[in-house]
């Protein structure tokens, strides 16, 4: 059992598929734990405001079996209700990472497992970062301009840098990779509270208000541009970070 504060870095309404408005942005929540419920794993919140969550994966013994997200109906449902909603408001998604979303489909002893079964953890992430891909790639093809991924589960003081490079970072970059391979179009937005510091390139923003910046460009781009270096919800800002590999 966790507090929604350590589960959820957010910042927007924890109801399922529901939205607020930031700034010029409809922003619709991942904290709903949209994708990790899509798959089957019991997530309901207390009375106390804590997340009480029955796992799907309850031990490496058993053979993996990850369906693909895009068969979901809770998955369809939120990218009708993009698509429905894209035609008068702008969207920015939030979305886990794939060590965040292994996080909350496994028990606490995930941490433990990267060092007993990492063979097991490895085949798992590879999947996620497949599937996640495919449900961002049709969040953009269905009027999504900005993706927001956070990786809140992977924390270096927890898992050491080493195992953060390996089961978090990793992950983090094949997944950014596949993104700006697809011939898609929209900003992917980092959290740089916990994602891997990949190297930046600074660009003046075409106005001081960073929301009206990240319109902007994400009405304007013709490819993936990933952005990192500060909040997506940073009020106003001088420049932009685009993320070069």
């Amino acid at each position: 059992m966790k507090s929604r504060s350590d589960e959820n870095r957010f910042c927007v309404n924890h109801n399922e598929l529901t939205y607020e408005t930031d700034g010029l942005f409809t922003v619709l929540s991942e904290r709903s734990f949209t994708l990790s419920r899509a798959y089957g794993a019991r997530i309901t919140e207390t009375a106390s405001g804590f997340i009480d969550a029955e796992p799907l994966i309850k031990t490496p013994e058993e053979p993996l079996s990850i369906p693909p997200l895009l068969s979901r109906p809770l998955v369809l449902k939120q990218l009708d209700h993009i698509k429905k909603a894209s035609k008068h408001e702008n969207i920015r998604l939030n979305v886990v990472a794939p060590y965040t979303l292994l996080a909350e489909l496994s028990p606490p002893k995930l941490p433990a497992w990267l060092i007993k079964h990492p063979r097991f953890v490895r085949d798992a992430l590879e999947t996620l970062t497949r599937e996640i891909f495919g449900y961002v790639a049709a969040a953009l093809e269905n009027g999504a301009l900005v993706i927001s991924l956070s990786d809140y589960h992977a924390q270096r003081n927890l898992l050491g840098q080493a195992r953060f490079t390996s089961f978090a970072a990793e992950y983090q970059r094949g997944l950014l990779v596949m993104l700006t391979q697809s011939g898609l179009h929209g900003v992917i937005h980092l959290c740089p509270q916990s994602f891997e510091p990949f190297p930046t390139k600074a660009q003046r923003a075409s106005d001081r208000s960073y929301q009206r910046s990240l319109l902007q460009t994400a009405r304007q781009s013709d490819s993936i541009v990933i952005l990192g270096g500060q909040c997506p919800h940073t009020r106003y800002s001088e420049n932009l970070y685009k993320v070069i590999f």
